[in-house]
């Protein structure tokens, strides 16, 4: 809450009313949603990506009430781990001297800490691809240089990544 506060106060800084704010029902309801998970998790990355949500509702740049329930859901459930892969293949780089492979490929050069763990970032794709989150279901289909670096990312998935940014980065861009 205290994180919260202070980039509302840099918000308002730059023109958003906090005295509008008070009376928002739907940020009122993001807060207290994300209040109720930001207690049960330590996790930085999780609290970070709560933090930016709300202030996404605060500057209103979230989505209609259906998704941003999803995306609230999925920041508790969704591990850093499941948080980062997503981010990771919403614009993966090219791989030097890699022409051919698979998806795995790329998450273990970028992730040089889940080689050799393929039960565990197999299981964090099943997760991201049943949720609607990435397009493609496998990560171990042979596929060339260009298929490696393609977005893999569902427009749902860019949804929820937008939603969990910082608005000042996204502003940025």
């Amino acid at each position: 809450m205290a994180a919260i506060g202070e980039k509302l106060q840099e918000l308002e800084d730059r023109g958003v009313r906090l005295e509008d704010l008070a009376k928002n029902e739907e940020f009122i309801s993001a807060v207290m949603h994300a209040s109720n998970i930001a207690l049960r998790t330590h996790q930085q990355e999780k609290l970070e990506a709560l933090r930016n949500a709300v202030l996404n509702v605060a500057v209103g740049q979230a989505p209609d009430d259906a998704l941003q329930h999803m995306f609230f859901r999925w920041i508790e459930s969704l591990s850093p781990l499941h948080l980062r892969v997503l981010k990771l293949f919403q614009a993966p780089a090219s791989q030097p001297g890699l022409s051919m492979g698979g998806l795995n490929s790329v998450l273990e050069h970028n992730m040089p800490e889940l080689r050799g763990k393929r039960h565990i970032y197999d299981q964090v794709w099943k997760d991201l691809y049943s949720s609607g989150l990435v397009n493609t279901e496998n990560l171990h289909v042979t596929m060339s240089g260009n298929g490696l670096t393609a977005k893999r990312t569902s427009e749902l998935g860019d949804a929820f990544i937008a939603f969990i940014a910082d608005p000042a980065m996204a502003a940025a861009r």
